[in-house]
């Protein structure tokens, strides 16, 4: 049969080459579209919910939050483990499937359960979060954003409204938590001293500032051919014009909110910092979903940082804290080296054990076409054997006489 096959394949020359040359085609290719990454998707899938209860201590959020989303979920299908955590004003239930369960699936049925558990939460905790699918690696970059001449309420901004919205559109991310952020808000300190003589009580400055801050719905104006939605405008645009609100009247004059409190523009008091190189900074940690490819992400998130630059002036961006693809692309790079080395001294070998470099150049080229299976025919006492599995010298053997 090899024979056959031998001399099938040196009539039809031409064929051989066009099919070995389309085989090296595709396997160039396959190669370039194979998925890389730093290690593959080893976790059973999971599905993580947070629930944010702000000011409650981690005794309290493990009684009243996280107790009863364990007892909500407890029994939901296919799961095989709960896992949770109770920190200072957050809860954390993670729950792991069967393996091969659907991912999809399993995140259906925790929210079924959860629609049932919301009520049985206490009124300061917020609506339980299900976490973004996220892979098993976690995270494929961390960015850090520092400045000299912007405060850091400002690089907050910057970061909130202009760079996360955009990294978190890059195809594959799952999430973009923010470490050492500063949010802006307007503190109002009360004065009792001066509350006293004012005759004023906290409960009146509360309900004049939540007035002229929260917005309240104008509803609308039907006039003779339409109808007019009405706009109510917050009249507190800093913290100076805050200061100016009034709150009550005494004696026929005006108190102001300045006249008992302080009112400052700061943050509220962090729960954690980051640092990057030698000061403070905005850390940027970015997950990416369990189908994303590392390197593509990668790729994409310093294309959006290039755009951005121009728009965050004064902004230092170091895209270089975490970056596995940084791994994954010398790795690639080592192994193509140590390819190409082994290609040489398998050419080399044959030129020496051959002496022909016809004979070499096709035995060279046969090598990376040749299949994993083989099928050959061999005969033994008269009796033919098939053999189809992996090719062995002594499975493919030729047809001999004598």
């Amino acid at each position: 049969m090899i024979h056959a096959f031998v001399r099938a394949c040196l009539q039809a020359r031409q064929l051989v080459v066009l099919a070995g040359i389309g085989l090296l085609v595709a396997g160039v290719f396959a190669a370039r579209s194979a998925s890389v990454d730093t290690f593959p998707e080893f976790a059973q899938p999971t599905v993580e919910i947070q629930t944010e209860a702000p000011g409650l201590s981690s005794l309290d959020v493990e009684n009243l939050v996280t107790t009863p989303l364990e007892s909500a979920l407890a029994g939901t299908s296919f799961v095989q483990t709960i896992r949770s955590q109770s920190v200072l004003g957050l809860s954390s239930v993670v729950l792991l499937f069967e393996q091969g369960t659907d991912l999809f699936v399993a995140r259906q049925l925790v929210q079924e359960r959860l629609g049932r558990a919301i009520p049985l939460l206490p009124a300061s905790a917020r609506p339980p979060a299900i976490m973004p699918p996220i892979s098993s690696t976690g995270r494929v970059m961390m960015i850090g954003l520092s400045s000299r001449t912007l405060s850091p309420l400002d690089l907050t901004d910057l970061e909130r409204w202009s760079l996360r919205p955009r990294l978190l559109a890059v195809p594959g991310v799952a999430r973009v938590a923010v470490w050492g952020a500063r949010d802006r808000q307007y503190d109002v300190r009360l004065d009792p001293a001066r509350l006293e003589a004012a005759n004023v009580t906290a409960a009146d400055v509360v309900t004049a500032v939540r007035g002229a801050t929260v917005p309240i719905a104008g509803g609308y104006m039907d006039g003779p051919q339409q109808r007019m939605a009405v706009q109510l405008v917050s009249p507190v645009n800093d913290s100076e014009t805050l200061a100016h609100l009034p709150i009550a009247t005494r004696g026929g004059a005006v108190l102001h909110l300045e006249d008992v409190a302080s009112v400052l523009e700061t943050h509220a008091p962090p729960i954690g910092d980051a640092v990057v190189g030698e000061g403070p900074a905005i850390l940027l940690v970015l997950d990416k979903q369990p189908w994303g490819n590392t390197l593509e992400i990668t790729r994409r998130v310093d294309e959006v940082l290039a755009e951005m630059r121009p728009a965050l002036p004064g902004v230092q961006i170091n895209a270089h804290v975490f970056r596995p693809a940084t791994f994954v692309a010398q790795s690639i790079a080592n192994l193509q080296q140590a390819m190409w080395i082994g290609c040489a001294f398998v050419v080399a070998v044959l030129l020496l054990m051959l002496w022909n470099w016809r004979t070499a150049l096709i035995s060279a080229i046969a090598i990376p076409l040749s299949g994993e299976r083989c099928a050959a025919r061999s005969s033994s006492h008269g009796s033919n054997v098939e053999h189809d599995g992996p090719c062995r010298p002594r499975d493919c053997v030729g047809r001999s006489r004598g």
